[in-house]
Formats: structure tokens, sequence, C-alpha cells
């Protein structure tokens, strides 16, 4: 006989008691690791009735990264995920990280062959 999924009951009534919640935040009031409770969920979410569904997605604040899942009870079919402007997300990066990613450029070894076209440029 398997052994009972505690950690999946526990996911389950917390849901029941708050509604639905982001794997951090079901992490959080668990006292559990969010990887812990990302994995659970995942693997509830695999099986023939699944426990767990998407119900919609809100933006993580004050971090970076895609819109967080908001996990409800039941098997239903989850949300489509928001779209996202991968060319912006890439230019606010660069924005945010200009001055490291300046002085990685600047710490380089310089290219021999730059050295070789500055010199027959120069003649």
């Amino acid at each position: 006989m398997p052994a009972p999924a505690r950690t999946r009951e526990a996911i389950k009534a917390l849901i029941r008691e708050h509604g639905p919640m982001t794997t951090e935040d079901l992490a959080d009031e668990l006292g559990m690791l969010k990887s812990t409770v990302s994995s659970c969920i995942s693997t509830a979410r695999k099986t023939p009735e699944k426990h767990f569904y998407i119900k919609s997605y809100v933006p993580q604040i004050g971090r970076a990264g895609l819109p967080a899942g908001l996990f409800a009870l039941g098997n239903r079919r989850d949300a489509s995920p928001p779209e996202t402007d991968r060319r912006a997300i890439g230019r606010r990066s660069y924005r945010n990280n200009k001055a490291v990613i300046k002085a990685r450029r600047s710490a380089r070894a310089p290219s021999p062959f730059k050295s070789m076209l500055t010199q027959l440029v120069t003649s």
C-alpha cells in the first residue's frame, strides 16, 4: 500500500481555506521549500485525476520572470498563459544590467585580429 500523500493533502487544505495561490505563497504558508511544493503539484497534475489546475496568472512583483500561475483545486483546463514580449524583456534586462555587461566586455582579452586590423587601417 503506498504512503499517504501528506504534502498534496496539506496543499489542498490550504487552497480550500484561502483560495487559489501561487507555489511561492503555498511554500511560505506551509513552511516548505518552493521546489518541494512545485514538485508535488506537478506530480499531482500528471495523474489522470489532475488535482490542481492553473486558474489564472499573476505578475511577479519585485522580481523578474514570467507571471506566476495561481493554482486551484479541480480537474479543469488550465488558463492560457499571457503573451510575453521577448524583445521588451531583453531590452529591460540589458538596461538594468548595462554596467555589469560593459565591465565584462572591457575585461575580456583583446582579439589579436582586432589589433592587426587597427594596424592596417592606421598605416
